[in-house]
This record gives C-alpha cells, structure tokens and sequence, in this order.
C-alpha cells in the first residue's frame, strides 16, 4: 500500500512538472518550432568552428605536368592541432593547408596516414590558442532515424550546413581496393570537398566523419592508384598530346581535331570492366539522389586517429581466422570457415567449424562485433575466447598476433 500511495505522489509530481511547462511557453507565448529551430541554430553555431577546409597539393611528376590540388574537409580533434580527415590525398600531398571557418589558413604536416580505414591525421604547423576542438560522441548509441546534421565543404563552399537522418547501421562496404565495415548509412548530402566532414547527433556531439558515397561511377583516381597497366596508358597518352600539340606544322583546328581522336581512343581504358556499384571517396564523386551515403563512426575513427597520433601508426590484433556468418534465432552466428596455419588461433586449438560465442566476455552476436574486437585487442595480449564446438562449450586461451 505504501509503494502505490509513493507511486501516485510521482506521478502527481511530474503531471504538475508537465502542465508548469505547457504553462510556461504559453505564457512566454513561444512556438514551440521555433524552439528547436532556435536550439538547431545554436547547435550548428558550436559545430561549424571545429570543422576546417584541408587543401592538398600535389606536384606534378616532370616539368610539363602541372600540380594538382584537392580540397577536403576535416575536423578540429584536440586543442594541440591535430586535424583528421578522410582520403588518401594529404598522405600524397607535397604540401598541405588548413583554413578556419574566420578565413585563416596555416600550413600543416602529415601525422599520419591509415591505409585500411582511409583516415588520416595531419598536424597545423604552429596551431592557434583558439581552436575549437569537437565534442565527441558515442556513435553505437545511433539508431535508425536519429537526425544528422553535417558540416563540410562542398565545391569549397565553406562550413556548410545539411541535415539527414541515420537510414542504416553495420553497413559492410566493398571498395575498389579496401573493405570497411560498420559503416553508417545515411541521407546526408554528399558532395566533392565533404570527405572528412563533421556529422553530429542532435545534442551537437560528433558521431561520424563524412566517409564516401556509394554508386555506379567509377572511381578513377583510386584505379590509377593502383592499376600499373591504366597508369602506362595515361602516360603513353599525356606523352602524345604533349607531341600533338609541340608539332609547330599543325594549325590548331587540326591539333584539337586530333587531340579529340586521341581522347575517344583513350575513352575505353577509363571505363571501369567492374560490374555493380563501388564506393567513391566524398572527394571524387557526385551522385546526388542516385546514391547512398555513408559515415564512418567516431568510435572507430577516434581509435584510429589516436593511434596515428601516438605511434604514427595503428596496429591492430589478428587471430588468424576467417568466418562465415549463419542466420541463426534472429541473430548472426559466426563459426570459422579457414583457420590460418600457425596462426595464432591455430595454435591455440580453434578449428573450421567452431562457433564464435564470447571474445573476452562480450557476446558475439553480429560478425562486425568480432572483427572490432580482434582489431582493437593489442597483438601480444592473452584474450580467453568461447566456443561452440558440436555443441561442447570450450574456453581457449589465446596470444593475440599482428595484423600486418
């Protein structure tokens, strides 16, 4: 009897609390949308100093090649002046510069750069006493439909503002050249010059970097990282326009009719023979409502950034096994399906077919759950993992390797 007369004072307590608040914005006379609205602005006011233009510079490899500069966005991450950003472009810049939402621009250097995720961290050289570093927050808290609000540069409009929405959580995305996983999905625009942008949740707390959108063009600059043929190609065609137009007994109608030839000849080589989609670097691409976006959580960028900052490096665990993941009660059950020789899993006893139950105690109920934890365990440390082996539950204690 006194717990229910105790539960009726609460709830009298918050009807009154409730009608003083109704009471007070109908005194007060205030809308309540242009509340929010008014919140919203404030929260985009805090945000927009911790996000900086990142122009990279790169010359060109002789003389007759000019030098090409790429803008990005990035995030202010400590007072100290590390800046991390997305893409592969800072970590081949000649020279690097970082500009404030006031307009001030200072040089800054590489700290370093992650191959795997696409992160880099770069250092202003001399940083101000007022940078406004972000409020970080816990991205696995997101669920689908939060709101978004990004600030990026799009076209090198600076410090713009977009909102969306969390439309997708544990994204796997297969790039040209990497994998990410864990990504967030979302209807946040994305444009050239977003990639390393701010995404924040609606109390103003950095959950994410503008990563990449995913569609059907090809990315040519990632291929011409990495594919020597197309790269041969390129160079025989920058040497024969360079001909082309050195030739003093051409007239420059029949250069530029010949330079057009040689083009659509070139034309086919560009064409990526990949079927499907693939993801393109916020830099490179704009797909508008075609395609689909992603984010890449602070969570995971947080431990790569201070990786990089310490060590100028990340170093992840490897276990030395793969997985096939099982539809199994609603959820997703991981059993090995390759077991590395005198990998780290194999000397400690692990086979194809074991079930994945618990690593270090957390409960293995989604495949990306797993590979976080592998990734982020020390190489050198004793983990103890559960197993499901023919419906025997073993404990195996295992000396975590290195991924290199």
């Amino acid at each position: 009897m006194r717990i229910h007369r105790h539960e009726a004072a609460i709830a009298a307590i918050l009807c009154l609390l409730a009608s003083g608040i109704v009471r007070a914005q109908e005194d007060s006379g205030q809308d309540p949308y242009l509340a929010w609205e008014e919140r919203f602005v404030r929260i985009v006011r805090e945000l927009r100093p911790s996000v900086v233009t990142v122009t990279c510079v790169k010359s060109g490899a002789g003389p007759e090649i000019l030098e090409s500069r790429t803008a990005l966005s990035g995030i202010v991450f400590d007072g100290k002046g590390h800046v991390a950003t997305f893409g592969g472009h800072a970590a081949g810049a000649s020279k690097i510069e970082v500009g404030l939402l006031d307009g001030r621009t200072f040089p800054a250097a590489l700290a370093g750069y992650d191959e795997q995720t696409g992160i880099a961290v770069l250092r202003i050289e001399d940083p101000p006493d007022d940078l406004v570093p972000v409020r970080l927050g816990d991205s696995d808290r997101l669920e689908v439909g939060a709101t978004l609000v990004a600030v990026g540069n799009p076209f090198g409009f600076r410090q713009s503002v977009s909102t969306g929405i969390v439309s997708g959580l544990d994204r796997v995305i297969h790039g040209y050249r990497n994998t990410f996983t864990g990504m967030i999905q979302s209807t946040v625009p994305v444009n050239p010059g977003d990639a390393g942008g701010l995404v924040a949740n609606s109390r103003g707390e950095c959950v994410g970097i503008i990563a990449s959108t995913f569609g059907r063009t090809p990315n040519l600059l990632e291929r011409l990282g990495s594919d020597r043929a197309l790269q041969e190609k390129v160079r025989k065609f920058q040497e024969s326009l360079l001909e082309l137009f050195s030739d003093p007994a051409l007239t420059p109608e029949e250069r530029f009719r010949r330079a057009m030839e040689r083009l659509g000849d070139m034309q086919g080589a560009l064409e990526d023979p990949r079927e499907g989609g693939d993801l393109l670097p916020a830099e490179d691409s704009s797909l508008g409502a075609q395609s689909i976006n992603f984010v890449m959580p602070i969570n995971a960028v947080r431990w790569v950034v201070e990786g990089l900052i310490k060590d100028g490096k990340v170093t992840r665990g490897w276990l030395g096994v793969g997985v096939d993941v099982r539809p199994e009660a609603g959820r997703e059950a991981v059993y090995l399906s390759k077991v590395v020789e005198d990998g780290p899993g194999a000397e400690a006893g692990l086979a194809v077919g074991d079930r994945i139950v618990a690593f270090l105690g957390e409960e293995i109920d989604r495949v990306e759950v797993l590979r976080r934890l592998i990734a982020r365990t020390p190489p050198g440390k004793k983990i103890v993992l559960l197993i499901d082996r023919n419906g025997e539950r073993l404990r195996l204690e295992i000396v975590m390797g290195e991924n290199k």
